[in-house]
């Protein structure tokens, strides 16, 4: 497989970087003139904005109004609490920031107007018990804070699963997910948590359970892991990354390379 045959019409990271920031300004003056908040707590509005804007654009390229429910509350119970250096007061007002960035830009006509925004902006209990766990674990030793880590972590897969928002770990050919991958499984894994996330969200709207949906979503996955593609030189998903995997171990002499994408306890 060539290495430019794939993916095709990749988007531009640092267009929409450059379209999400735009917003940046405009939103600091409603922030002072419509919510008559003060410099201090509309700094950190605007730095929480930052810190989803970096995420959805790198994670996910997409911009705001493009958000799933999986997309937000990834970003809300884990990855904002891992990866952003950012303040105890910022962390406090995340989901204040993510609601009032959201009216804005349903004032500008590209809000999120899904229910299940709003279920998550008012769980702030939720919220606060992983702040809170997570905070905890700066006091344990080493082996402590891994075992604690991997609980936190756990929960929050097992309580998204509940949900059907996670995408199975299972790729076939005896096969997972890797912890580190090359740049085609990560493309491959993030299209199948978009196939996922659109055909639950067509479910949900067609007023199935969760127990109704579950079977079909995981028999769309199996299906899509096993089909052979012409963007993939006629092989399937599940084909695509062993073989990915392969050339990498040769490349490296069989030993491990150097990941190209390094997964951080995501959604499985």
């Amino acid at each position: 497989m060539s290495d430019d045959s794939f993916p095709e019409n990749t988007p531009d990271i640092e267009e929409i970087l450059f379209d999400l920031y735009s917003n940046l300004p405009e939103f600091e003056v409603w922030l002072d003139e419509k919510q008559k908040l003060s410099k201090s707590i509309i700094g950190c509005h605007l730095q929480n904005a930052e810190e989803y804007f970096d995420y959805i654009a790198n994670e996910h390229q997409i911009v705001f109004h493009q958000s799933t429910e999986f997309i937000v509350k990834w970003f809300v119970y884990s990855e904002y609490l891992r990866t952003t250096d950012t303040s105890e007061q910022e962390r406090e007002i995340l989901l204040s920031s993510l609601h009032l960035l959201n009216e804005f830009f349903k004032l500008k006509g590209s809000g999120i107007e899904a229910d299940w925004f709003s279920r998550v902006i008012e769980d702030d209990e939720y919220y606060q018990s992983r702040l809170s766990s997570y905070g905890a674990m700066e006091k344990l030793n080493e082996q402590e804070w891994k075992n604690a880590f991997d609980i936190w972590c756990v929960e929050l897969n097992e309580m998204l699963d509940s949900k059907c928002l996670m995408i199975p770990n299972y790729i076939g050919d005896g096969m997972t997910w890797g912890n580190t991958m090359g740049w085609r499984e990560k493309t491959l894994m993030d299209e199948a948590n978009r196939m996922w996330q659109n055909m639950r969200t067509e479910m949900i709207e067609l007023g199935m359970s969760f127990e109704e949906m579950r079977p079909r979503l995981e028999g769309a996955f199996t299906r899509w892991l096993a089909e052979p593609q012409e963007k993939l030189d006629g092989l399937s998903p599940s084909q695509t990354v062993g073989l990915e995997r392969m050339e990498r171990e040769e490349q490296e002499g069989g030993e491990q390379p150097e990941p190209d994408f390094e997964e951080d306890e995501w959604e499985r």
